[in-house]
């Protein structure tokens, strides 16, 4: 619309420009070489600008003829780029479908198309990885990473193709090397860190443990790595990777002889893992003989955070309280717990212990109803049966009832918590570095009974 008004805008200037100079009387006399020359002014511009014309379109035509070669060319490789990017586009598909036969024939075909380019050649590089020709795949990975702007991504290839091979020392080279272009990169961390952790390079393990967390630590996700990148390492080994590092600290503090140092890494261990038992006990008992009244803060804190009968016992050793003080103060630590019937439970264990009855049924009979685990009724059982015995009572059949329908709660009762390995599941009488089921390191915690290891990570299911 608006070039056919811009056409008939032009019609009407050229008419009234050729009414006007026809309206015009002036005549132009060109003497030249002898010859005399009279025409209308009029006549001789309209020629001008007729010959301009005619001028101009005469080197238009010589121009084009002239070019047509290299027109013909250029449409050529228009056409030919079109077809090589319609076969690397159809490739990629084929490759997210999984048809890598045909893959791998549509690369080769953008490859002779496009010629040696970034997205062919990964193409080809990944579609002859996944059809197991490796020398293919190693020479197109090769090749992106020798390549500025890809050689990033042509070392992770290198990287993978070589960990597939299980050719470790070359997978850390082409790791370090993509580390070199970027620092960050999870992946070549990833490939490092599981090496480190085969060597017992806790130190190295631990520092990259730690780049990863902080790369993950803003992330909405279950489980914080992507299980292509974490395939090569033992199944489980990463489900609690803020765990892992805690246990890290804790094999460098037991390698280390300066207490200064083995305080560092314990403090250390307690910032990945707040309620890492193990690191609150032996920092206590470094403390214990320079300062007991620190160590039993410290414990106090620990148990009112994460109950636990060791940190109660711990306390009895820190504390110069009697029987009678002593559940006194676990009695009041538990109702500051931050799961306070898990701390009566243990409050009864000890008062128990002590054969303190009234504390000891005081303390179970604070406790909730949705505390009420098997161990509650295992010691609502005790109990009774303690009670009899320290008067010297043989139990009515009243007591016994009672005692046994305790022990039938007992059996079908929530479980309580208990040390169970993060990676495989496998629950443990006690705290162990490495779990002896699946040969995880520092995946074993205080875990409740409803807690299994994440989804996808480990496949090996939860004991009960």
């Amino acid at each position: 619309m608006i070039r056919l008004a811009a056409f008939l805008v032009f019609c009407v200037g050229a008419a009234l420009l050729s009414r006007w100079l026809s309206a015009q009387e002036g005549v132009t006399v060109i003497n030249w070489l002898g010859w005399r020359v009279e025409v209308m002014t009029s006549l001789l511009i309209a020629g001008l600008v007729l010959g301009l014309g005619v001028l101009f379109l005469l080197f238009r035509l010589i121009a084009t003829l002239l070019s047509w070669p290299s027109w013909l060319g250029h449409n050529w490789r228009a056409r030919r780029r079109r077809r090589g990017e319609h076969a690397l586009g159809q490739g990629m598909v084929a490759f997210a479908a999984g048809d890598m036969k045909e893959a791998r024939k549509l690369a080769r075909r953008a490859e002779k198309l496009l010629g040696s380019a970034v997205l062919p050649d990964l193409l080809s590089a990944q579609t002859a990885h996944a059809t197991g020709d490796d020398k293919a795949a190693l020479r197109y990975f090769k090749s992106l990473s020798a390549q500025d702007d890809t050689a990033y991504f042509g070392h992770l290839g290198l990287m993978r193709l070589y960990l597939g091979q299980g050719e470790s020392e070359k997978s850390c080279a082409a790791a370090r090397a993509a580390l070199a272009l970027k620092d960050k990169s999870a992946p070549a961390h990833l490939v490092l860190l599981a090496e480190d952790l085969n060597r017992e390079n806790w130190k190295s393990a631990l520092d990259r443990l730690a780049v990863l967390l902080a790369q993950t630590k803003n992330k909405a996700a279950d489980t914080p790595f992507l299980a292509s990148d974490i395939a090569h390492f033992a199944s489980g080994q990463l489900n609690y990777p803020e765990l892992l590092a805690a246990h890290l600290c804790l094999r460098l503090a037991e390698r280390s002889d300066d207490d200064a140092l083995q305080t560092k890494y314990l403090n250390e261990a307690l910032r990945w893992s707040p309620q890492f038992l193990e690191a609150t006990v032996r920092l206590a008992q470094q403390e214990r003989t320079s300062s007991p009244r620190k160590a039993l803060k410290r414990v106090e804190a620990a148990f009112k955070a994460a109950p636990h009968a060791r940190l109660a016992g711990l306390i009895a050793d820190l504390s110069d309280d009697n029987d009678g003080q002593l559940i006194a103060r676990l009695s009041a630590l538990a109702d500051q717990a931050a799961d306070p019937d898990e701390a009566r439970l243990l409050v009864a264990q000890a008062a128990l212990d002590k054969g303190i009855w009234a504390s000891a049924s005081a303390a179970l009979e604070a406790v909730s109803a949705q505390g009420r685990t098997n161990q509650y009724f295992l010691l609502t059982a005790e109990l009774s049966a303690s009670r009899a015995k320290s008067l010297g009572q043989e139990p009515d059949s009243r007591s016994v009832a009672e005692r046994e329908e305790a022990l039938l709660a007992a059996a079908h009762a929530p479980r309580t918590r208990r040390w169970q390995c993060g990676g495989c599941g496998a629950v443990l009488p006690q705290w162990q570095m490495v779990c002896p089921s699946c040969s995880v390191l520092g995946q074993i915690d205080q875990m409740a009974a409803g807690r299994t290891p994440l989804p996808g990570l480990a496949d090996t299911p939860a004991q009960s």
